[in-house]
């Protein structure tokens, strides 16, 4: 059974990896509901309990997803949904945490989800920005980054993802990361890196690969949602 930590003061307990569900419902690539809805299925077969969506992932879909599978295991998931994005004329996108907005968000997740309560509910960022020339130079450090973690992956015996996600966890107990998944053989794949220990050497090496990551996580236009 997978491995659970506590999710900072909160005094949730959930898996020491995630599922982030966005993929199942607007990024990566077409999503397909009958895989989405099994990967979900397997997730909690596998323990792992921290579901992770937002009212505007597929503006409200991924939600109702989730809750075809919560209508009969609800006990067993840890939900966690995100509000804040607001979307305004002709695609832009702003931040909003009035009250009165949070209220209504919240409502409407609640109904989306089918459930009475959400478990942790949180506006994920606010704003800063970054001259599109930082952003250049840092996919070409980065690549050869990629490069090397490749390299070690092979040496280890591991994927790259379940390396990333070792190294993670190793990091401190505090940390639960939430990799994106939509179909079962990468959730299965992820999962056992639960159950890694990584070799000091290695732990070394990544950490090396991380120092040198160049840049941020986010695109100019997600980065403006960012607090640093």
């Amino acid at each position: 059974m997978m491995r659970q930590r506590r999710l900072g003061n909160s005094g949730l307990h959930v898996s020491v990896i995630g599922l982030g569900c966005w993929g199942m419902s607007h990024a990566y690539g077409p999503a397909e509901e009958r895989e989405s809805l099994a990967t979900l299925e397997k997730a909690l077969d596998l323990g792992i309990n921290f579901l992770d969506t937002a009212d505007v992932y597929g503006h409200g879909h991924n939600e109702r997803l989730i809750a075809r599978v919560l209508k009969t295991r609800r006990p067993e998931a840890v939900v966690a949904t995100k509000f804040g994005f607001v979307g305004e004329e002709h695609g832009a996108v702003g931040v909003c945490g009035r009250p009165d907005y949070v209220r209504t968000a919240c409502e409407g997740s609640l109904k989306r989800l089918g459930i009475d309560v959400i478990d942790l509910y949180y506006l994920p960022r606010r704003d800063p920005g970054v001259p599109i020339e930082e952003t250049v130079g840092a996919m070409q450090r980065n690549r050869s980054l990629i490069d090397r973690l490749n390299r070690l992956s092979r040496t280890c015996g591991h994927s790259p993802a379940q390396l990333a996600l070792a190294w993670l966890l190793a990091r401190d107990p505090s940390i639960v990361p939430i990799p994106g998944m939509k179909r079962r053989p990468y959730l299965t794949e992820n999962a056992a890196a639960a159950d890694l220990r990584l070799r000091p050497e290695t732990l070394a090496a990544l950490d090396a690969l991380g120092e040198g990551v160049a840049g941020e996580r986010h695109n100019a236009q997600n980065l403006r949602f960012v607090e640093k």
